[in-house]
């Protein structure tokens, strides 16, 4: 083994290293912080500088093989979908559908749970996670907060885990769904319906281990001052719902005009072979916007008026003028576009030195050939190595080993959906930075003045993750076996 291997596999670690456990270093005049932003772009100029890596690597990051994985598709996909999710929020249909599942429930907080569980997990479905995080949670923190409802902790990881685990159905609902369908050549339809049942098992079994789990006759569960997590009665605020919709006629527009593109982009998969999907995403997004922009400027002249005081901050006058095109733009998950870039750079550095066949063959003999075992080893390596990176760093690295380890399409196959059900439950386990949308979900909740401590993210989330693991996982292998 030479030079060039140790010293890449060396700085992909450290990369991951910093990436979970970000740090700080306090300077005079500024600080430098050593992140998920800033350490593998810095582990990438290392490795070019050592002449571990060229520029085919830095190509692969975002143009990838051309035949299978494109980077460039993906992210595009994923920021044109999540502009018209986050701006189908920006209506105000998001908060419009969580009142009105709250005022159904009534005031029974078993109900509303129960509600407000299958809602997330329905939307999940079809927005993605990251629109159900960053709106839910406020919601969320919102509803407990007027409740009175002391802590909020159930209610909280009931809306995260349920938006993590429905965001593996879809491929467009999570950047990893995409990854694996393009490295595999799975069409859309084929991937959705093979992840449909074990989603929905996986959720009736979350469910029950949640009940149980914040249930007060659970003794293993700390409570200061008799605290109640799901109370048998809550004082629900009576709000109705259509006066939280703030644009009727954006929330109808939105909502065809995603489900069309959903319908496309899964019939598509399947007519056309090699297909570059954002060819569908980017002119509905274009849609999309274009409404809003014209939204904005038929009931928001106020950038006309202001423009001649120059004392106004510019933003502000923008915002002021446009406040849906801006608001969602201002949403959108920009940083997983480098974040993501530098992940299949790095994962292909590991691959010119031969570290990726060594896993490989690690993986192989592992494996033995057997689907059983390509669901549960590969489906439980994906979640521990999302805690050592994060979902996406460590569904690009399983990708490439997972069609390196073996070619019986039998053993693609189950590999390819356990570590897709394992990368959307592994956010849901050991530290926030196990996704970006952990890492999301815990600013927002700072930010209302709710803080939930690392240990608490992992002790409440290993009984869940332990059920969904093992009914998902177990429903994948049934259906290789039967359906094969």
């Amino acid at each position: 083994m030479n030079y060039r291997a140790i010293v890449t596999i060396i700085f992909f670690l450290i990369s991951n290293f910093f990436t979970v456990r970000p740090f700080k270093i306090p300077c005079k005049r500024f600080n430098i912080h050593l992140n998920l932003h800033t350490v593998p772009v810095f582990s990438i100029i290392v490795l070019l500088a050592a002449q571990c890596i060229d520029g085919e690597q830095l190509k692969y990051g975002f143009v990838g093989d051309e035949t299978h994985l494109r980077p460039y598709d993906i992210l595009l996909l994923f920021l044109s979908l999540a502009y018209i999710a986050l701006s189908l929020d920006a209506t105000g249909l998001l908060q419009f559908l969580a009142f009105w599942v709250s005022n159904k429930g009534k005031n029974s907080g078993y109900a509303l749970y129960t509600y407000f569980y299958c809602f997330f997990i329905i939307l999940a479905t079809f927005v993605g996670n990251d629109p159900v995080i960053l709106s839910g949670t406020a919601f969320l923190a919102y509803f407990t907060r007027v409740t009175g409802l002391h802590p909020p902790t159930a209610f909280l990881f009931s809306q995260f885990t349920a938006a993590n685990l429905a965001s593996a159905i879809l491929p467009p609902s999570n950047p990893t769904n995409l990854v694996l369908t393009s490295t595999t050549s799975t069409s859309f339809l084929t991937y959705a319906l093979y992840l449909i049942l074990p989603v929905f098992f996986s959720s009736i079994s979350l469910l029950g281990v949640l009940f149980l789990q914040f249930s007060p006759y659970n003794s293993l569960l700390k409570r200061d001052n008799n605290e109640i997590y799901i109370p048998a009665r809550l004082n629900a605020p009576e709000v109705n719902p259509r006066s939280v919709l703030i644009d009727r006629t954006g929330a109808v527009f939105g909502s065809i005009v995603l489900a069309i593109t959903l319908v496309l982009l899964v019939v598509c998969s399947v007519l056309v072979e090699g297909m570059h999907v954002c060819w569908i995403t980017i002119p509905a997004a274009f849609v999309v916007f274009v409404r809003d922009f014209i939204h904005d400027v038929r009931y928001h002249s106020t950038y006309s008026k202001q423009s001649e005081d120059k004392s106004i901050n510019r933003f502000k006058l923008l915002k002021s003028a446009f406040p849906t095109v801006i608001t969602v733009g201002s949403r959108l998950p920009y940083a997983l576009v480098p974040f993501a870039i530098t992940q299949f750079i790095l994962v292909n550095s590991l691959q010119a030195v031969g570290w990726i066949d060594i896993f490989a063959n690690w993986a192989k003999i592992a494996i033995k050939d057997q689907p059983l075992r390509a669901v549960w080893i590969l489906g439980l390596i994906e979640i521990v190595l999302c805690n050592g990176s994060t979902n996406i760093g460590a569904t690009v690295l399983m990708s490439q080993v997972l069609v390196k380890c073996s070619e019986d399409e039998k053993i693609i196959k189950a590999g390819m959906l356990s570590i897709a059900f394992g990368s959307n439950i592994g956010a849901c386990s050991f530290s926030f930075a196990a996704s970006l949308a952990g890492l999301l979900w815990d600013n927002i909740l700072k930010s209302k003045g709710i803080r939930i401590p690392r240990m608490q993210f992992l002790y409440m989330n290993m009984l869940p993750l332990v059920i969904t693991a093992v009914v998902g996982f177990f429903v994948i292998y049934a259906e290789i076996s039967i359906m094969d």
